[in-house]
């Protein structure tokens, strides 16, 4: 049996679309997740709270966001600290976001919108890739820390 090559292109595309939509909120797949971004972070040295805005590429999400608040035990030394909560958001270009937050050391996945309602997983930091630059500013008592970084793991959705 002899195949036209548009016919078999057209075949193999329908056959990958549908793997991809196996997965669901109803019937939710382990992925591998895995970005790297750059980072702000920005530390109140008074009261140890902290906000983290990034922007990168990330499986499953494409160009996406990053947004993290939390407390930490307030230190001087950039690589010498505690970590005391941690909640963040990975928004992808479409607007669909996933959630996690810091629990006994690790970060699972909370939940999400679109097609990541109900997603569960979870992320690690990875290691730091480049331009680590430290400001601090004893007027307004801040730390202010700038990096790239990876960030990779398993979502379920």
């Amino acid at each position: 049996m002899i195949v036209s090559k548009p016919l078999m292109l057209i075949t193999l595309g329908a056959c990958i679309l549908g793997l991809s939509a196996l997965g669901s909120e109803k019937n939710p797949v382990p992925r591998s997740f895995k970005g790297s971004s750059t980072f702000t972070t920005v530390v109140n040295l008074v009261s140890g709270s902290y906000e983290t805005t990034g922007a990168g590429i990330h499986s499953h999400l494409g160009l996406s966001t990053v947004y993290t608040t939390g407390e930490m035990e307030v230190s001087l030394d950039p690589f010498a600290f505690t970590v005391l909560s941690h909640e963040g958001i990975v928004t992808a270009a479409n607007g669909d976001q996933f959630f996690y937050e810091l629990q006994g050391g690790a970060f699972p996945i909370t939940g999400g919108t679109g097609r990541f309602a109900g997603a569960t997983g979870s992320v690690f930091p990875g290691s730091v890739l480049e331009d680590f630059e430290v400001t601090i500013d004893l007027v307004t008592m801040t730390m202010t820390t700038t990096y790239g970084a990876t960030i990779e793991g398993t979502i379920i959705y």
